[in-house]
């Protein structure tokens, strides 16, 4: 049985559901644009506009303009974007916990993201399927910490803050669920994970 603690897991994507790595699009990039990976890097992270562009506030064709600019990038699009989103992978045993959990209690992924990105995870890993239900900066407006984007996924499933449980790996965005009052998990570990549900209740 199910603990009935809880209404709610929301789950942090990237680093908890799914790992990415800037740096494989970086030395991707670095042989095409002329320069070394570290600086490709240091080009993109260095855009104030990223923010903008995980709010929703730059449209993916002004995003790419961009960074073909910064880069000085020779080729189009289409070229551009599989670099762009080829940097994920899945962690199946936290999958394997997802699954667990659906049907015991609703999930949703919450995220700071871009639109390219989340549409590419959703095509690739099936497990975002399998939760189908979102709460993306990109979509929202908001980024974590604000915490506006945690007061939208309670509104959004009509939960109060003391029966969600939220996890993920950073501990400003662990910190900032708690001053909401929700029982935020820091991801350090599928195995640790796992303890944390068993302990609520929740496997």
């Amino acid at each position: 049985m199910t603990s009935n603690r809880f209404s709610l897991c929301l789950f942090d994507l990237g680093n908890v559901v799914i790992d990415f790595d800037f740096d494989i699009a970086s030395r991707r990039l670095s042989p095409l644009c002329g320069i070394s990976p570290e600086e490709v890097f240091q080009r993109m992270a260095s855009w104030e506009g990223i923010p903008a562009f995980e709010e929703g506030k730059i449209e993916p064709p002004r995003f790419f303009e961009t960074m073909k600019e910064r880069l000085g990038f020779p080729f189009g699009y289409d070229a551009f974007l599989p670099i762009w989103n080829e940097i994920f992978t899945e962690k199946k045993e936290v999958s394997a916990l997802l699954r667990r959990l659906l049907g015991r209690i609703p999930l949703a992924l919450i995220s700071n993201t871009n639109r390219l990105h989340f549409d590419y995870c959703y095509r690739t890993f099936p497990i975002i399927k399998e939760v189908g239900q979102f709460v993306l900066s990109c979509e929202v407006g908001f980024r974590k910490p604000d915490l506006r984007i945690y007061q939208t996924a309670l509104s959004r499933f009509n939960a109060v803050p003391e029966k969600v449980v939220y996890v993920d790996d950073l501990q400003e965005l662990v910190g900032a669920a708690r001053r909401l009052g929700l029982e935020a998990i820091r991801f350090e570990g599928t195995g640790k994970l796992e303890r944390d549900l068993l302990e609520r209740g929740l496997l």
